[in-house]
């Protein structure tokens, strides 16, 4: 190559490559100084007064926003980044070191392609990409994904819909267990009557009782002279939803054992048995087989209940499903606050790296902070890092030693600069993703021997 560039600089009409009409091409020597453009490049750019400047000048005097004619010379390396110019226009740049025979760097030759079309394709596409998130949230009841894994599962939900079968869904917190008890509900022929919930966390042990089975009048102090109907009786002829049923105390478990054998129930302080016509679908993030043998939870409940398992996946792994679920969430928040918010590519990047141990409720918490918290309308990668690192830096742990916070919080920024040069190798890349100056990341990086590693 360094062959052909002393050709080019002897004879440039007989290299028409020069001349091509649809990238910008700029040859430098080795200390920045560009030696010559081509005609492309000066269209692209607006200016022709290039040859003889140095990228140097360039960058300190802002007419340029990154060079990689400069990151060339800093690690001889192949480059590929954006670049903005003095006016306001990006540009994608594609550099390329020049070595002598001897392996010293000669040249730097730089390809640029103005992006703002580009951009304006991008904008188009996510605007139709948001469209079909909606649609999709409304075919599919509010269960947004993209994923194949949980397209199997929906699809599972959907078949086992028209039956009547008792259904076991497992998953951590905030994966979206009830969402799927609900699609369930809405494609059977139920769909009409009620879908009733009843959370076993939530209730006293001293009323989850009355609340599921009723009771007669003059069974309570206190309570209605007319008795009250259970849920299991409002439920007659719909879906009852039992959520984290791991946590239903055992005196209950073997009257609903009962329930799901006989259909049907007795009230509190009654003598008639009464007849219901109930679906029950229940949800745990509990490890049930663990229950049961600690003796918490009874085993011919568990076969009762596990009729059909469904099993839903944590967030991390199904991360394609991430940006889905934050252009759903965008939608929400920007109606719901009067905004037009979106999140850049950047942005989405640096989230679809996070762990969110608390799944889709934690993201869903997360969005709401950043359009809550972020000053433009444009989220970056930038605004992530510090509204994230802020909530962080805000918890107090006092359980934990000193130091301990700010401990893990450097192995937190620790895994994601290490995550994202292992993708990009380039501290000028991560710089423009998370919206910071290369000489920060650059120091970072050394900091924590990742350069090294």
């Amino acid at each position: 190559m360094y062959a052909q560039i002393c050709a080019f600089l002897q004879h440039p009409e007989r290299f028409p490559f020069f001349d091509n009409p649809f990238l910008g091409i700029t040859l430098c020597d080795h200390t920045g100084t560009v030696i010559c453009v081509n005609k492309t490049h000066s269209l692209i750019t607006g200016t022709s007064d290039w040859v003889g400047k140095n990228f140097h000048d360039l960058v300190r005097s802002g007419y340029v926003s990154e060079s990689a004619t400069l990151y060339i010379i800093e690690t001889n390396k192949e480059v590929f980044l954006q670049q903005r110019l003095a006016n306001n226009k990006n540009y994608l740049v594609h550099g390329y070191p020049i070595f002598d025979e001897n392996n010293v760097l000669r040249y730097a030759l730089s390809y640029l392609l103005d992006i703002s079309k580009m951009h304006s394709m991008q904008e188009e596409l996510e605007n139709l990409r948001r469209k079909m998130v909606r649609l999709q949230s409304i075919e599919e009841n509010k269960i947004v994904f993209q994923s194949r894994k949980m397209q199997e599962i929906v699809d599972s939900a959907q078949m086992i819909a028209n039956s009547d079968a008792t259904v076991l869904i497992t998953g951590e917190s905030g994966v979206g267990k009830e969402a799927i008890a609900s699609l369930i509900h809405t494609y059977s022929p139920r769909k009409d009557n009620p879908f009733v919930k009843i959370n076993c966390n939530a209730i006293p042990l001293t009323l989850l009782e009355s609340e599921l089975f009723g009771y007669e009048p003059g069974t309570f102090t206190g309570g209605s002279k007319q008795g009250r109907p259970g849920l299991l009786e409002r439920a007659d002829s719909g879906t009852l939803f039992f959520d984290e049923i791991g946590d239903m105390p055992p005196e209950l478990q073997i009257k609903l054992l009962r329930v799901l054998q006989e259909r049907e129930i007795r009230r509190l302080g009654g003598f008639r048995d009464i007849k219901i016509d109930v679906r029950v679908i229940a949800a745990t993030n509990a490890d049930l087989p663990a229950l049961i043998r600690n003796k918490k939870f009874r085993q011919d409940l568990y076969y009762r209940l596990n009729v059909i398992p469904i099993a839903l996946p944590p967030l991390r792994e199904r991360r394609e499903d991430i940006p889905t679920l934050i252009s759903h969430f965008a939608g929400i928040f920007n109606e719901k606050y009067l905004k037009t918010k979106e999140f850049r590519p950047s942005a989405m990047e640096v989230l679809q790296r996070m762990p969110f141990e608390g799944n889709i409720r934690q993201l869903r918490n997360l969005v709401e902070r950043l359009f809550l918290l972020s000053p433009r309308d444009a989220i970056e990668a930038g605004d992530v890092t510090r509204i994230t690192s802020d909530a962080a830096a805000g918890k107090t742990a006092p359980e934990q030693p000193p130091g301990s916070l700010k401990t893990t919080l450097k192995s937190q920024e620790r895994e994601l600069l290490q995550s994202l040069y292992r993708q990009y190798a380039s501290s000028y890349k991560i710089a423009a993703l998370l919206g910071v100056n290369q000489s920060t990341i650059w120091r970072k990086l050394k900091k924590y021997g990742i350069l090294s590693a």
